[in-house]
This record gives C-alpha cells, sequence and structure tokens, in this order.
C-alpha cells in the first residue's frame, strides 16, 4: 500500500474541471439515478439532490411508479423516470409470480446507460430485489461510470458472480466502479475486515478494480483506488454521511 494522500482545498481544485461561461445543463453531464422502494423513497430524493448540488447538469431518477410523484414534488429539477418499457406503459422488470425477467425492460435500460455520463444503483432498494441483481450486470457492461451503494452492496456480497462482472470493467474500457460501504458493508464484503487491516482493504479495491469510499473513524473517510492509492479525507463538522454524493472523479 502506497503512502496515503490527504485531501486538501488545491487537490480539489485541480481535479475539479472548470465549467464554461456559456454552458447550459446539457454541457454538464447526465446521471441515472436507480433508487427508491415504497417507504424508503427518501433516499432518491437525497441521491438526486445530491447529484444536482454536486453540479449535474441533468439528472434522472428511475424509481417505483408509486414513488414519482412525491419524488417530482421534492426535486422538480430532476428528471423522472419509472420502471417502464419504451412504449411508456409501466412494465414489471420480473414477470408476476415469474423469474422471467422482461426482455423489453433490459433492452429499455439498457439503452438508458450509454448516454448518460455516471449510473448511481442501490439506495433506498433491498439488497432481496429481483431488480437490483438485473441492474447491476447491466450497468457493469454498459455505464461509463458507475456507483453502488446502500443495497446493492449487500447484494454484492452474496452473490459473487454479479462482484466479478463489476471487476471486469476496467478489462471492457468501463471506468472503474465506485463502491461506498460503511464498515459493516465492507466487513461483509470482506469477512474478517478491521480498520486495523486496512492493507487488505487496499488490496482487495486492486483485485476487484474498483474505487472505494470507506466511511472510517470519524470524522475520516478512506479512498481506497483500484490502483492501490490511499487517499484520505477528514470532514471536521462530519455531516450525515451521503454516499450519493461521491460521484465519480478519478
Amino acid at each position: 500500500m502506497q503512502t496515503p494522500i490527504m485531501i486538501t482545498p488545491e487537490l480539489i481544485s485541480a481535479k475539479c474541471p472548470v465549467r464554461p461561461s456559456f454552458g447550459h445543463k446539457g454541457t454538464f453531464g447526465r446521471a441515472l439515478i436507480c433508487a427508491g422502494t415504497p417507504g424508503m423513497g427518501g433516499a432518491a430524493y437525497m441521491a438526486a439532490a445530491s447529484a444536482l448540488r454536486s453540479g449535474v447538469g441533468l439528472v434522472y431518477v428511475l424509481t417505483e411508479p408509486d414513488l414519482l410523484s412525491p419524488m417530482m414534488t421534492l426535486c422538480p429539477q430532476a428528471i423522472g423516470l419509472a420502471y417502464m418499457a419504451p412504449t411508456r406503459a409501466v412494465v414489471p422488470m420480473v414477470k408476476t409470480n415469474s423469474a422471467v425477467v422482461n426482455s423489453s425492460y433490459i433492452n429499455w435500460f439498457s439503452d438508458q446507460l450509454p448516454e448518460k455520463n455516471a449510473c448511481l444503483i442501490g439506495p433506498g432498494i433491498p439488497p432481496t430485489s429481483e431488480k437490483l441483481g438485473i441492474m447491476i450486470r447491466l450497468a457493469a457492461k454498459n455505464s461509463r461510470h458507475m456507483v453502488l451503494d446502500a443495497g446493492a452492496l449487500t447484494y454484492l456480497a452474496n452473490d459473487p458472480d454479479a462482484m466479478n462482472e463489476v471487476s471486469l470493467r476496467v478489462s471492457r474500457g468501463l471506468a472503474p466502479a465506485v463502491l461506498t460501504p460503511h464498515r459493516g458493508e465492507f466487513a461483509r464484503l470482506i469477512p474478517g475486515f478491521s480498520e486495523k487491516k486496512m492493507n487488505l482493504a487496499s488490496a482487495f479495491a486492486e483485485e476487484k478494480g474498483s474505487h472505494w469510499s470507506l466511511r472510517a473513524t470519524r470524522p475520516t473517510y478512506l479512498l481506497l483506488t483500484e490502483s492501490g492509492i490511499v487517499i484520505v479525507q477528514t470532514i471536521p463538522e462530519w455531516p450525515r454521511a451521503d454516499p450519493e454524493m461521491y460521484w465519480p472523479v478519478f
């Protein structure tokens, strides 16, 4: 493991692109957020609001049809999408009482990914959701940048094949995925992990070809990159941890 790099205002300034004076919403990128289920719709709103605050030009929120109305009321700047086919008729991803996946949905969702600069999957979605595995696998192969959080992380801990698909992104010419576990989620992904074994965590990020934002001991975040670099971020006031605000900057 290399010597950790401390995040400073100067480092952040060097990474942030200059926004052109005559830019518009189409200039500043498109993000697709796959989040929220009944009872956890707030996760979709918080993720969308974080993306907008970070400067994303167009934020698309893919969520359950019943959540679209409250989502758009809370965050009218976002663009709401439900799980639907190109005809705009609502189509379930998995057919009722069947393990058969709707091919129309797969085609529709796959078409959404290449035109977006980044895709976030997981906030407010239970790890047992049938949708989660389908979206993770499709995004791993088609999304230019990919962020996985919350239910998506627990899903990966229980599905090595899906984790392998995420790990293969670099070999496919795509950017490494960004995963945002807290310590409990990291321990599920790496059994036996503790903060005293940070070398293990860094090696795991390299092995899986992905970036990791690990919420460690307050007030510290550890950003573990797929190349083995450890970046340390200190947040003195320690606001609520919103992993959705970690849009790809590497």
